[in-house]
């Protein structure tokens, strides 16, 4: 039997909660959140969903501290805010074979290497959800790596403090030279409400690049009058080639370009409520993910985390010293 702990039934624990009962084999999950009521749906769901009830068992529990039996995979789908003592109460009682974590990962600078300590002294392999360079890795195939690659992120209202590492972490699956650093810093020296209650986002733009010439922008622009209408674009320049693609819903619509040829494409992209399952399969049975290992994604949000830092501090909006972001 697979075990299988989600630690934070809010919308994200709940599209992985979906994906996990298409999983046809013998599974246990065990649901923890501080809001008992959360569990509503979750249970709701379940038991909308009688096909597979003889072989996956669903639990609540109110504490960690009645998790007294082991787990293969746990899941922690809360906010930064709060999530390093999540992990430390979870490994307190037991640890996990398996840990997938949601960016932004923690709102503290000195809490990225602890925890790099931590799993690899508990022998737990730990992935985050970082998931576009899994999912739109077919893109690589129209590039020639060994030519520079310019890449730009623009679009409305994404989320660029939260999102960012998604961009960053699909622009090194392109490149060769994975070492890159921030050249260029445009942000707007203001901070604005997030949609989640108690953060922040920052606008405007940043570039990373690595010595090769490698480069990525990254650029995010509020639209006051709908902060629900949000729209990205992907612009890849390689050489002669260019790829201009546009997410619209769980669509990538391509346009290729090289020369005077044009080609356009769709790509129907997994759900979070389908990528699950898949990648739970595929770390137990082989060790290996589409998403970033910890000691990868961590470099990914260090690249950023400072120029963030600076905004908020100046702002006297940090909380304790900390990043209100998520």
């Amino acid at each position: 039997m697979l075990r299988i702990i989600i630690i934070g039934c809010g919308n994200i624990g709940f599209r992985h909660f979906q994906s996990i009962l298409t999983i046809r084999e013998n599974v246990e999950i065990t649901l923890f959140d501080k809001i008992i009521k959360n569990y509503q749906i979750f249970l709701q769901e379940f038991d909308r969903r009688k096909i597979i009830r003889q072989k996956i068992e669903v639990k609540t529990i109110k504490s960690l501290n009645k998790l007294n039996y082991p787990i293969d995979f746990a899941i922690i789908s809360t906010s930064s805010y709060g999530r390093p003592e999540l992990i430390k109460k979870l490994f307190s009682k037991q640890v996990p074979k398996f840990l997938i974590l949601e960016k932004f990962l923690f709102q503290e600078k000195r809490n990225y290497n602890y925890f790099a300590t931590l799993f690899k002294k508990n022998n737990c392999l730990v992935y985050v959800n970082q998931w576009m360079s899994g999912e739109f890795k077919f893109l690589k195939k129209y590039l020639d790596v060994k030519k520079n690659i310019h890449m730009k992120i623009s679009g409305r209202n994404w989320g660029l403090c939260c999102n960012s590492v998604h961009y960053i972490d699909l622009f090194k699956s392109f490149i060769r030279d994975k070492e890159i650093f921030i050249t260029k810093n445009k942000l707007r020296n203001e901070i604005f409400e997030s949609k989640r209650n108690g953060y922040f986002e920052l606008y405007g733009n940043f570039s990373l690049s690595n010595i090769k010439g490698d480069k990525l922008t990254i650029s995010c622009n509020r639209y006051e009058k709908n902060l629900n209408n949000i729209s990205i674009n992907i612009y890849i320049i390689n050489e002669k080639k260019k790829i201009i693609c546009k997410l619209v819903e769980n669509k990538l619509l391509i346009k290729l370009i090289e020369g005077k040829k044009i080609r356009n494409k769709i790509y129907n992209f997994k759900y979070q409520s389908e990528r699950t399952a898949y990648e739970i399969k595929k770390i137990s049975s082989k060790k290996k993910s589409n998403l970033p290992s910890y000691s990868a994604s961590i470099k990914d949000h260090l690249n950023v985390f400072d120029i963030f830092y600076y905004i908020f501090k100046q702002k006297n909006k940090l909380l304790l010293n900390k990043l209100p972001i998520t």
